[in-house]
């Protein structure tokens, strides 16, 4: 070989501790040596689950996601329109047509509350911008929500990614819903 060697490994949240590894190379002429090498992977958290939303079986950081607005945390009221811009970048190294889905994610209830979709072609090595109009649910008692954003890119191979920033939605203490008036003569 050329003398260079890669070492790859993703751990994911269920792999944190110490692991020793010895790493062992050989020369063309058979002389061998090591390096025993220790390895600590902190804990991280279980990623979030998103109940039926089909996310990637292999996420894929050629195809990027820069979720531009909201920002993270941001607060929002019941009813608000949420204005959604969205930047995703094509390097696989072929030009894409890109299917982008943003959903309004109640983490609590385990539901998509609100989404919207829109398919551009992006050439690789270029962006483009999806924007989405999302509305905040009327009802939020005790919730906790995320924007997501999925991106499909298919032309020969499939290639998908996605991205969540968290959000608050509250309704205001004076702000009362009003679901049935019922009128009765006397």
């Amino acid at each position: 070989g050329d003398g260079t060697g890669d070492f790859l490994w993703t751990p994911d949240y269920t792999q944190s501790g110490d692991y020793d590894l010895i790493f062992t190379a050989e020369d063309n002429q058979g002389f061998t040596g090591t390096e025993p090498v220790k390895i600590r992977v902190t804990n991280q958290e279980e990623p979030l689950s998103f109940g039926d939303i089909e996310l990637c079986s292999v996420k894929s950081n050629l195809l990027r996601i820069n979720i531009k607005n909201p920002d993270e945390g941001d607060d929002f009221k019941i009813n608000e329109d949420v204005e959604v811009e969205v930047e995703v970048e094509n390097d696989v190294g072929e030009n894409l047509k890109v299917d982008v889905k943003s959903y309004l994610y109640d983490l609590t209830d385990d539901k998509s509350v609100d989404d919207a979709n829109d398919k551009q072609n992006i050439d690789n090595g270029k962006e483009k911008q999806f924007d989405f109009t999302l509305t905040a649910p009327s009802s939020v008692e005790n919730s906790e929500f995320v924007l997501l954003v999925v991106a499909n890119g298919k032309k020969d191979n499939d290639y998908c990614n996605y991205e969540y920033i968290d959000l608050n939605i509250e309704r205001e203490e004076h702000d009362v819903t009003i679901d049935k008036i019922t009128a009765r003569p006397n």
